[in-house]
C-alpha cells in the first residue's frame, strides 16, 4: 500500500513513523509538499511536489501524484486540505484512492465554530456558547454574565 502524506513540511518524525508502519506491508510513503526544501520530503521513500492548497490546481496536482506514484491512500496533515480532499472523495475513489479523514458532515461541523458548538451542545457536552449575530450576543450579554472574554471570528 502506497501512502501519500500531504503538506509534510518539517514533520520528519511523523513521516518516519508512518514509513516504518507501512514498511511491513511492502508499501511506500510518498511525502508531498509545495516547498521543494521541506525536510520531511527527504525522510519518505519518495516525494512529489504539490501545488499549494490554496492554488486552483491543488486537486489536479494531488490526482496527478496519485496516478504517478500509484497511491492507495492519502493522509492530509493540515486543516486546510481536509475540506478540499473530502469534497473530491468520489474523484479520488474513482482512481482507487482512500482518504484518512472524517466524512463530509463531520468535516463541515469541525470547520465551523457555530456548528461545532451546536453539535457538542446537542450531545450534552459543555461548550463555550457561540453566537452567529451581534444582536444575539448583545441579548445574551444583557441576560447574564460571562466568565470569559468574547471573541469575534
Amino acid at each position: 500500500m502506497n501512502i501519500l502524506i500531504c503538506s509534510t513540511g518539517s514533520r520528519v518524525k511523523m513521516t518516519q513513523y508512518i514509513k516504518e508502519a507501512v514498511k511491513s506491508s511492502g508499501g511506500k510513503v510518498i511525502a508531498g509538499d509545495s516547498d521543494p526544501y521541506s525536510p520531511a520530503l527527504f525522510a519518505a521513500d519518495d516525494y512529489v511536489l504539490l501545488k499549494p492548497v490554496d492554488d486552483d490546481e491543488y486537486m489536479s496536482s494531488i490526482i496527478q501524484a496519485c496516478n504517478q506514484k500509484e497511491i492507495d491512500a492519502i493522509i492530509p496533515l493540515i486543516e486546510e486540505e481536509v475540506p478540499k480532499l473530502v469534497k473530491n472523495q468520489s474523484v479520488l475513489g474513482n482512481i482507487g484512492v482512500k482518504l484518512a479523514t472524517s466524512d463530509q458532515d463531520l468535516v463541515d461541523v469541525c470547520t465551523d465554530k457555530l456548528k461545532t458548538y451546536q453539535y457538542i451542545d446537542q450531545l450534552g457536552f459543555p461548550g463555550v456558547p457561540t453566537f452567529s449575530t451581534i444582536a444575539e450576543t448583545l441579548t445574551l450579554l444583557n441576560e447574564r454574565d460571562f466568565d470569559y472574554p468574547l471573541e469575534y471570528g
